[in-house]
């Protein structure tokens, strides 16, 4: 704990906790939506995909953002930057140990070899080991809380890393130990809830243990010239003493696949409320064939849970997750086969534009996140405001005045998830599609 006692935020102090290494309680009332942890990322990387699409310093995307120009760098032609200073700002974080016998590497028999896991391991930790070869003093904090992480519970095969100058002996036979944070600390960075790359936040990782049924959740600000920084905001209210979580992995995972990764990955069993609650369901595995009949028998009970009489304006979002109060006859729907069915069949209903399809099962869908997410949980306003562009599309469609109301409720309860979840990644966010969504239902109001 005395390695990061200077480097605790004022929202957060260190206690004992019974299984995990310690807990992270608040130390005053932290109202919904409140910032507890900012910490920019030790090192990270984008996945491959990502590569000439965003800078790999700043991570911000030329597609989001069309001023930007992503160029490659002429030395390893692999990676690109928006700028000259993004460019020397990663040649100077271990870039330049690297830079000349990167491209060699990345086309090399052993690497080519590498499954796409490994590979970005073997990416980030490259990165790293120049870090902390550099011996920059801005990094010397952050790199003496990764190493005092705790290791992974099992034996790890350890990546080749690229070829670098200037490393010594001594920091190449440490590679091994730092590679056995990696599994159960390294975190993906994403932008508008979407992966984009993998980072090492080392004060996250040592501070915030794992809920499924998490009171915060991380967000990442990318901005111009900056390493993407992560941001720890509440999704509801904390009491002082009460101890800050964050989920390690979806809660929307089924609980026997969730406690087998958490288990496997983090060496410990989940006991919060939502698998305390999921345990004692007998939930089995439904074939794809047999998830809309049981739907269809069910939906009505399920909506009468989550929405009451219906959705109108003045819809409350319950004070917790619905499975905790769940009826038998409704476990079947919390296996995660059922979601991803549904999931699909709601991107195809609305490509196919086929609306009103689309909304029926779109608002099967928010009812099962209800049961299972926490009511400001990102994904649900995602999803709601993915509800609000199909009914703004029907409404488009069929020019009926009422379906512009169906689309003014589900706008304004994305709306306040959103609001509460905050800006996040580059431009164009869900935040930003939803407060553009509603200027456009404005101006049709006002014909």
């Amino acid at each position: 704990m005395d390695a990061i006692a200077t480097d605790i935020p004022d929202t957060l102090k260190l206690v004992d906790h019974p299984t995990a290494r310690n807990a992270a309680v608040a130390t005053r009332e932290l109202p919904i939506g409140t910032v507890v942890l900012t910490e920019p990322v030790l090192t990270s990387v984008l996945f491959s995909y990502q590569t000439g699409r965003r800078c790999d310093y700043c991570n911000r995307s030329d597609q989001a953002e069309p001023e930007l120009r992503i160029r490659k760098c002429t030395g390893c032609e692999v990676q690109g930057y928006c700028g000259e200073l993004c460019q020397k700002r990663h040649w100077d974080s271990g870039h330049k140990l690297i830079c000349r016998v990167l491209f060699r590497f990345m086309m090399s028999d052993a690497c080519a070899a590498l499954p796409h896991d490994q590979e970005v391991d073997c990416r980030v930790l490259s990165q790293l080991v120049a870090e902390i070869a550099l011996q920059r003093p801005e990094s010397a904090a952050s790199i003496d809380i990764f190493e005092s992480l705790l290791p992974s519970p099992h034996g790890l095969e350890v990546p080749p890393i690229v070829p670098m100058r200037r490393v010594d002996h001594n920091l190449l036979s440490r590679v091994p130990t730092l590679y056995q944070r990696f599994p159960n600390n390294n975190h993906v960075v994403q932008n508008h809830l979407r992966g984009i790359g993998v980072a090492i936040l080392p004060l996250t990782s040592r501070l915030l243990n794992h809920s499924c049924s998490p009171n915060a959740v991380l967000r990442y600000i990318l901005s111009a010239s900056e390493k993407p920084r992560a941001e720890v905001v509440t999704i509801r209210e904390i009491s002082e003493g009460e101890e800050v979580s964050i989920p390690y992995l979806d809660p929307a995972i089924s609980y026997p696949e969730r406690q087998n990764r958490l288990k496997d990955t983090y060496g410990f069993d989940c006991s919060c409320k939502l698998c305390t609650v999921q345990s004692s369901m007998d939930i089995h595995p439904v074939d794809a064939t047999q998830v809309l009949p049981l739907v269809d028998l069910l939906d009505p009970m399920l909506c009468q849970l989550a929405f009451g009489e219906g959705i109108t304006i003045d819809f409350q979002l319950p004070e917790e997750q619905l499975c905790v109060r769940l009826p038998e006859d409704l476990q079947p729907l919390m296996d995660d086969s059922i979601l991803s069915v549904l999931t699909e069949r709601f991107r195809l209903a609305f490509r196919e534009r086929f609306f009103e399809a689309a909304m029926t099962v779109g608002k099967t869908i928010f009812a099962i996140y209800l049961c299972i997410y926490p009511p400001y949980y990102p994904q649900i306003g995602v999803h709601v405001l993915d509800m609000a562009q199909v009914a703004w599309e029907k409404y488009l469609n069929e020019k009926i005045r009422e379906n512009l109301d169906i689309v003014s409720i589900y706008l304004a309860i994305a709306r306040r998830i959103l609001d509460v979840y905050g800006r996040e990644g580059d431009s164009g966010g869900p935040l930003d599609e939803a407060n553009a969504l509603l200027g456009t239902i404005q101006s049709e109001e006002q014909k």
